[in-house]
């Protein structure tokens, strides 16, 4: 067949180019909108399927024994007069005296 050889469309108003492209861009948009609402409702599914097999898992399974895991190596000692687990306080020995002194000078010169 021959090409038609009307000279007609010279005459049409052609769209610009920035409508194009806006047009484009605009379908894109959408695409992308929709794209990302099946991908959303396609993890939400699994996530409620994930949930219902460990709700079944759970009823199903009976709970397990708890394991304490290995035994400690370095164990606390309990201290004479005291119970596990209690801090004992700090031993208050007075600090020599050169060192108190250097402490107030510091505090002194930075007032």
């Amino acid at each position: 067949m021959a090409k038609r050889t009307d000279n007609f469309q010279k005459f049409v108003k052609q769209k610009r180019g920035s409508a194009i492209k806006e047009e484009i861009k605009q379908q894109k948009k959408k695409d992308k909108k929709e794209r990302a609402a099946a991908i959303n409702a396609h993890f939400e599914r699994k996530r409620a399927e994930r949930l219902l097999q460990k709700q079944q898992a759970g009823q199903a399974a009976a709970p397990a024994d708890k394991r304490t895991g290995r035994p400690n190596k370095y164990p606390k000692k309990a201290v004479e007069g005291t119970e596990a687990g209690v801090k004992q306080e700090a031993d208050k020995t007075p600090k020599p005296v050169k060192a108190v002194l250097k402490l107030k000078d510091a505090n002194l010169a930075t007032k």
